[in-house]
This record gives structure tokens, sequence and C-alpha cells, in this order.
């Protein structure tokens, strides 16, 4: 068997192979994709009803608004459930569409009220709204 007589040392890198680099970037690549993927932000999903803004409303509409001690405010009058069904009874047929404005801490109980009072009396376009005072 023969040895060769001259060896000689190589300084630095020669040839990079770059076929494991690349194999590690893939894999890397592909392990960030999964992990980000499956990241689920905690909550509920709600589904919120229509919220229309008064701006948008046509300019023939009742604007009743809920104050946080559960009136009802019609035409700057602060009213009750009783009276503003009496206020109903007095309109013409033709004024059918409700705007409800909400302030901060209105009640739900009355919202709902005025709902359902708004059903009884036969209107049929009710829109919400909230101002942010």
């Amino acid at each position: 068997m023969r040895y060769k007589r001259r060896l000689f040392y190589e300084y630095g890198l020669k040839q990079l192979a770059l076929a494991p680099f690349v194999n590690v970037f893939f894999l890397l690549l592909v392990f960030l994709l999964l992990v980000c993927g499956f990241v689920s932000k905690p909550g509920i999903p709600v589904n919120f009803p229509r919220l229309i803004l008064s701006g948008l409303v046509k300019q023939e509409n009742l604007d009743i608004t809920v104050t946080q001690e559960g009136l009802f405010v019609v035409d700057g009058t602060p009213r009750t459930l009783a009276q503003l069904k009496q206020f109903f009874s007095a309109l013409p047929a033709a004024r059918i569409s409700v705007l409800v404005q909400l302030e901060k801490q209105a009640p739900a109980e009355a919202v709902i009220q005025l709902w359902g009072l708004c059903q009884d009396v036969g209107v049929t376009d009710v829109s919400v709204a909230r101002t942010n005072e």
C-alpha cells in the first residue's frame, strides 16, 4: 500500500455545502408556521345587532333617548313606559320608524321594554344608536 508523500493543509473553507443549510432553514420555517398557526386569542365570539348612526337615519323618525335612570326622553320630555304608550297611541299611523338612542349606562331592561312596546304598537323599523357621553 502506498501513502501520499506530500500532504497539504487547507486553510479556510474551500467549499461550502448549501444543502444542509437549506434543509435546516425549511425545517425552521415549517416549525414556526405550525406553532404560530395554533395560537388562538382567548374570548367568546359575540354577534352584535345591527347599529346605525343617527346621522344616517331619515328625518321623519321619532327619536327616543333611554337615560341612565330608565326613563324615555321624547322631544326633550322625560316619560315613563305608560306615558310613552299613550304617546304612541296619539301618533298618526304614517310614522313607523323609531331611533332609540342609549346613554352610556342605560339599563337593558328599559331597552327591551321599549322594543316590546314598539312591536305592540306596530312600529316596524326600530334603530338603535349609543351616545358617547
